[in-house]
């Protein structure tokens, strides 16, 4: 393999298969970090889904009916997601921060 050919190859990754060893006694946090940015991503697609309900349900027919049931859930959905958001940055924060650190010593 040529220089070039391997540096490509490296960039391709950004040396994460590098780091991949300093990830390992954090692998429970990533999991859990991981679980989470997918639930996150489930989350988030619901937003245009509850727009499109109150554009077909509310504005289009000129009504309020049900109105407050949708708030209530379009809040609780808000708050999931705020919740799940935070939780995810705090577990990706937390292992950069003790990788930085072993990677340090």
């Amino acid at each position: 393999m040529k220089k070039n050919e391997k540096q490509i190859r490296h960039l391709r990754w950004f040396g994460i298969p590098k780091l991949l060893p300093y990830l390992k006694p954090y692998a429970k946090s990533f999991l859990v970090m991981v679980i989470f940015d997918i639930l996150f991503g489930a989350l988030d697609t619901l937003t245009p889904l509850f727009q499109s309900f109150a554009i077909n349900n509310f504005i289009l027919p000129g009504t309020l009916a049900g109105l407050p049931r949708f708030i209530i859930l379009y809040a609780v959905t808000l708050a999931a997601q705020v919740t799940v958001n935070y939780i995810s940055f705090y577990y990706s924060m937390k292992i950069e921060m003790r990788i930085n650190h072993d990677l340090k010593r």
